[in-house]
């Protein structure tokens, strides 16, 4: 329609998880991905950050990567590169007090 915004909702969506076979090993991966309502032309790219990158890091890619931490509450935020005020954070809350800090079958 005329006059509306060319970006219209930015979200993160779907998260997935390589190791579910494996709850409460570590290290624990999960792939991230946007959700974007706008027109074709505008770019799909994606800059991931992690506010703790010494518990959970996130690759360009949105593949997240944690390590056992017992604490909670590490932000992972999508920012839009082609419009970098759109941004969406999610809380990756992995770990607690009763997690149990065993590594997995493979260590990645």
């Amino acid at each position: 329609m005329p006059g509306a915004p060319v970006i219209r909702e930015f979200h993160i969506v779907g998260v997935n998880s390589d190791n579910l076979m494996v709850v409460g090993y570590w290290p624990h991966f999960q792939r991230y991905t946007t959700f974007l309502d706008a027109p074709s032309h505008v770019s799909r790219e994606v800059l991931w950050t992690s506010s703790r990158p010494d518990v959970a890091t996130i690759d360009q890619s949105g593949m997240l990567r944690s390590v056992c931490a017992r604490e909670p509450g590490r932000t992972i935020t999508a920012t839009l590169k082609a419009a970098p005020t759109f941004t969406s954070r999610t809380v990756f809350g992995r770990g607690g007090g009763g997690m149990v800090c065993k590594r997995g079958p493979v260590d990645r």
